[in-house]
């Protein structure tokens, strides 16, 4: 017999599965736009990716925390990130995640 608490774990797991996926495909490409195709990743509280964009280190910080609407949320996030490295083609966040 599967308990609430154990279906709840279960969901839990689910969301941060996916969470981590999500956080994945967007390092992966932001690397792909940085002028060298590196980035530094530091974790303390939240993910923190530094790369050079256009000759300038810029930073962008990903969430730890699971939630319902994190997909939602970071896709807001990269795209006013984006915004701000002058992308002429914003429509490339809409296949991420």
């Amino acid at each position: 017999m599967v308990t609430n608490q154990k279906r709840r774990r279960t969901m839990d797991l689910d969301l941060v599965m996916n969470n981590r996926s999500i956080n994945h495909t967007i390092i992966e490409f932001l690397t792909e736009l940085t002028d060298n195709n590196t980035i530094t990743i530091q974790q303390n509280k939240h993910i923190k990716l530094v790369g050079l964009y256009g000759g300038k280190k810029r930073t962008f910080m990903l969430s730890c925390s699971p939630s319902s609407f994190y997909a939602k949320h970071m896709r807001s996030c990269l795209k006013r990130f984006l915004r701000t490295l002058d992308i002429t083609e914003p429509q490339f966040t809409d296949f991420l995640f």
